[in-house]
């Protein structure tokens, strides 16, 4: 059977498995060992509890309540030190940022703020003091232990090849000690952006901006080619915090596994602030946030939600948690520029008005360089403080409830307190007669017809798919292939629809023994819809086409009889 051609970079081992179409080629995607890097922008803040030394295994219901968060920077609170975004003139320091900063630094995040690696401070784990894990009430403990520029081999515990990171050891290995001491009620994750190098990309697309030239062609191949590899490490992370929690005693009935994936960070082209957007600090092209926005967060999303149903954990989607509030969302307030006389210190917008994520410093310094003292750059393009009180609400009302859940803010009732808005949906892909969902065969003879009744899509007798449109069921569209009547279709859950000769996908097969493919691999969670207007698409995990076919039926012909 295929397997998905999937794809903030890991480790991962494994065999050879099925065969994503890339063009009129399908490809045989191998695991392979990838070299390890961060992001360009640092990630992930962790808690005070490090360094925790294992204990002897105790029964789970000895010692306080807790709640533990493992992972990468949007975990750990990078970025939370900030409390909405603020034009300075001049260079940046933290004393022209005081009315943005709570206090010159909090004191968890001192504490992690810097971390030497063969002489050189590379930054430490960066941990705030209102991280998202703050969200859940009702539990003595609430553990960070995720750190900035993690990458799921820093969760792997050191037997399965995962490693330390930043003189702290596998997140799964410290999750293990602290379930011994403590009565883990939760543990929650965030982690797969930084083995996709979403830092990376955006520095990609940021000197794009700079020349005036454009990203998204690029990063659309580079980040297609890790799809598989993200899940599949994010997949063993979720695997390996399984093994920790066992290991301390504790069934899966004990705790929550919570995973959540990344909100959308930046405003697309429809919905972003008028201005310089350099100056706005989000230097990417309008043509690239839309990419970013339709293409490589869903790619995330899609993995991240494939992993969390492989390991049997709860899959929070956050992408529309803050809808309205996104870098350059137009409906969203910015602090005039400070640094002169008349107005040295302003103050930004309140939560309700402001954005809430950080923008990227574009008036300071070497455009790239990275300032440990100031730290403006890891912080680019994650949750302020204001985020951060999101993400807890988010966290909260999910620990309260039950099943997969899609956080959503519904922009204009924020209130106040500026969470009136966020509520939680069912977070589930369409279902319905007009649907073909991941991973179900179909044999030749079936139909799908659209709501409406105007569209059908048939996997016909001799093996070839074709849609229909019109009442007098006009072809608008086919595949072509050589007749089969043995011939089998299936939506991967790499996002393609696939046509397989007699007995599905074979290894001995020349391409797998495939007769033809959408192509558009990379998307997983996606689903096919049959439309009403003569049009069938495939939709990734975010509801965008990545792929589609057919038009209308020619209209009938009009006019008085034998005309």
């Amino acid at each position: 059977m295929p397997v998905d051609g999937l794809g903030l970079k890991s480790v991962s081992e494994g065999a050879t498995s099925a065969l994503p179409f890339e063009g009129e080629q399908v490809l045989h995607r191998r695991m392979r060992t990838a070299a390890l890097a961060g992001l360009a922008f640092a990630t992930v803040l962790g808690s005070t509890a490090t360094g925790v030394t294992a204990a002897q295994a105790s029964a789970p219901n000895n010692g306080p309540t807790a709640v533990i968060s493992l992972g990468d920077s949007y975990m750990s609170g990078e970025g939370g030190r900030r409390q909405g975004n603020i034009w300075v003139s001049g260079a940046f320091d933290d004393l022209k940022e005081a009315s943005v900063t709570r206090g010159t630094f909090d004191a968890i995040y001192r504490l992690t703020w810097h971390f030497f690696q063969d002489g050189v401070d590379i930054g430490g784990c960066h941990r705030s003091d209102v991280p998202e894990i703050n969200g859940i009430p009702g539990v003595e403990s609430n553990l960070n232990i995720a750190c900035s520029g993690a990458l799921t081999t820093h969760v792997w515990s050191t037997v399965d090849g995962g490693s330390g990171f930043k003189g702290t050891a596998p997140q799964a290995e410290q999750l293990k000690a602290m379930a011994q001491v403590n009565q883990v009620k939760a543990v929650v994750v965030s982690i797969g952006g930084n083995d996709m190098g979403f830092g990376s990309i955006i520095d990609a697309c940021t000197h794009s901006f700079v020349s005036g030239s454009s990203c998204k062609n690029a990063q659309e191949a580079a980040t297609i080619s890790k799809v598989g590899e993200v899940e599949q490490n994010v997949t063993k992370a979720l695997h390996e915090i399984r093994l920790a929690m066992s290991g301390a005693n504790y069934s899966a009935s004990d705790y929550q596994l919570i995973v959540q994936n990344y909100p959308t960070p930046i405003a697309d082209s429809n919905h972003d602030m008028d201005g310089d957007r350099w100056l706005l600090g989000c230097p990417i092209q309008p043509q690239d946030t839309d990419w970013v926005v339709s293409r490589l967060m869903p790619r995330l999303e899609g993995a991240i939600r494939h992993a969390a149903a492989t390991e049997g954990a709860r899959f929070l989607n956050l992408r529309d948690a803050f809808k309205g509030h996104e870098l350059c969302a137009a409906g969203a307030q910015r602090s005039p520029t400070s640094g002169h006389l008349v107005d040295p210190n302003p103050q930004p917008p309140d939560i309700t008005h402001a954005e809430w994520v950080n923008q990227m410093p574009t008036n300071t310094g070497p455009l790239w360089g990275y300032d440990h003292e100031v730290n403006r750059l890891n912080e680019s393009y994650h949750p302020n403080a204001f985020g951060q009180k999101v993400f807890q609400k988010c966290l909260a009302l999910m620990f309260a409830s039950t099943g997969d859940k899609a956080c959503v803010n519904t922009p204009g009732v924020e209130g106040s307190e500026g969470t009136g808005g966020i509520s939680l949906q069912p977070s589930a892909l369409p279902t319905g007669p007009d649907i073909i969902n991941e991973n179900k065969w179909y044999q030749t003879g079936f139909c799908k017809d659209s709501a409406n009744g105007y569209t059908h899509l048939c996997f016909e007798g001799d093996g070839n798919l074709r849609i229909y449109a019109g009442p007098a069921w006009q072809v608008v569209w086919a595949t072509n292939v050589v007749r089969n009547a043995g011939n089998m279709l299936i939506l991967q859950n790499d996002g393609q629809l696939v046509i397989y000769g007699p007995g599905g996908w074979r290894a001995d097969a020349p391409n797998g023994n495939a007769k033809w493919a959408s192509g558009n691999w990379g998307n997983p969670g996606s689903y096919l819809q049959v439309g009403g207007k003569g049009i069938v698409e495939i939709f990734n995990a975010a509801g965008f086409s990545t792929w589609g076919a057919g038009h209308l039926a020619t209209p009938p012909h009009e006019g008085p009889p034998g005309s």
